[in-house]
Parts: structure tokens; C-alpha cells; sequence
């Protein structure tokens, strides 16, 4: 019984120790913190697409680092492998939306709409990545897939924390992270839950023109 009691309290810190270890990297993975690694090398006016344009792209290469490292410690990366490979023509969704809504504004310069869009892209796969991929796999080894799924997603809810819309719109995103936890789970890979996230992010040319 003591044993028992000593090994779930030790699981209950580990689990503590990784929430709060995320939510901190997470508090830094941000455009803002890359805006300040490239302010060493480039000099792009903050407003610009182009400085979001790197910003998203920096965050993109170390989120493949952490695959990477991933791939090298436990040999698979699973949140990645999926059988239904329709799933992929799928992210024409998130494609056309975007590029439909910069064709109705023609005044924005294609270099913009296309830099835009791999920003985008790039921001959201690095998030998915990090949180539902990374976080929720190691989380998977200590806890159940269900409670994982919880805690991923609430981390990923606290770390928005200061994004949301005002009024009732911010309902949309709560659903939307219910959402994103529910693909996870039943997909068991981030590819499903990362459509839809572009589809609630997917930038309109007033976003960025």
C-alpha cells in the first residue's frame, strides 16, 4: 500500500514537473521571443509579414528539431503516422479559404499572400507539434490516452490564454480546443485536429495587409 501511494505521489510530480516545464517553453515559443533571436541578425520592422514571415519559420525548424531529437530517443514518432492518407488533400481547405480571400483583394502583393500563408502554416504545425504531439506523447506514458487528452488540451487552452476574441466569440475557441483534443484522441496523429486549426486561424488580407 505504501509503495503504491509513494509511486502514484511520484507520478503526480513528474506530471507537475512536465505541465509546468511546457507551459513555460510554450510562454517562449512565441513570435514575439523569435522577433528577439532574429533582431540579432536581421533588421525587419515588426509590423512587417516579412518579420512574421521568420518569426513562424524559426519556430517551424525547432519544432522539426524536437522531432528530430524524438525520433532519435524512442525511434518512432507516432502522432506523425497515419493510414488514411486522404487526410492530407484535406489541407486544400485551409488553402483555398485563404487564397480565395486574397483574390477578393487584389491589392495585396501575391509575395505577401504566399509569405502569409507558409507563416500560418508553419506557426500552426509548430504549435500542434509541441503541444499535441510532443506533450501529449510523453504524457500518454504516465497517464491514460483520455487523461493525456484532457491535460493536453488544457494546457493548450492556458497557453492562449490573452488570444481570445472578446464577447461570445470566445465560445468558438472553446470549442475549438475541445475539438482539437477529440481528433487527437481518436486519430491518434495531429493532422485532423492541424486542418481544423487553420481553418479557426486561416489570416484574411485585413490580418496582415
Amino acid at each position: 500500500m505504501t509503495a503504491l501511494l509513494f509511486q502514484k505521489g511520484r507520478s503526480l510530480i513528474i506530471l507537475f514537473v512536465i505541465l509546468i516545464s511546457w507551459l513555460f517553453i510554450w510562454n517562449h515559443l512565441n513570435i514575439e521571443f523569435a522577433g528577439k533571436i532574429l533582431s540579432f541578425f536581421f533588421q525587419v520592422e515588426k509590423s512587417s509579414f516579412l518579420f512574421f514571415f521568420l518569426s513562424s519559420f524559426l519556430l517551424l525548424t525547432f519544432s522539426l528539431t524536437l522531432l528530430f531529437l524524438w525520433k532519435l530517443f524512442f525511434r518512432e514518432i507516432s502522432f506523425l503516422k497515419t493510414h488514411n492518407k486522404m487526410i492530407f488533400f484535406l489541407y486544400g481547405l485551409p488553402l483555398l479559404i485563404f487564397f480565395l480571400s486574397f483574390i477578393l483583394s487584389p491589392d495585396v502583393p501575391p509575395e505577401e499572400v504566399f509569405l502569409t500563408q507558409f507563416s500560418f502554416f508553419a506557426l500552426s504545425f509548430s504549435q500542434d507539434i509541441f503541444a499535441f504531439g510532443i506533450l501529449q506523447s510523453i504524457l500518454e506514458k504516465i497517464v491514460c490516452d483520455i487523461w493525456a487528452t484532457v491535460l493536453t488540451t488544457t494546457m493548450f487552452f492556458i497557453g492562449h490564454t490573452g488570444f481570445f476574441p472578446p464577447g461570445i466569440f470566445i465560445l468558438l475557441y472553446v470549442f475549438g480546443f475541445f475539438l482539437f483534443g477529440f481528433l487527437r484522441y481518436k486519430t491518434k496523429n495531429i493532422y485532423a485536429l492541424n486542418i481544423v486549426c487553420l481553418l479557426y486561424t486561416s489570416p484574411s488580407p485585413r490580418d496582415r495587409g
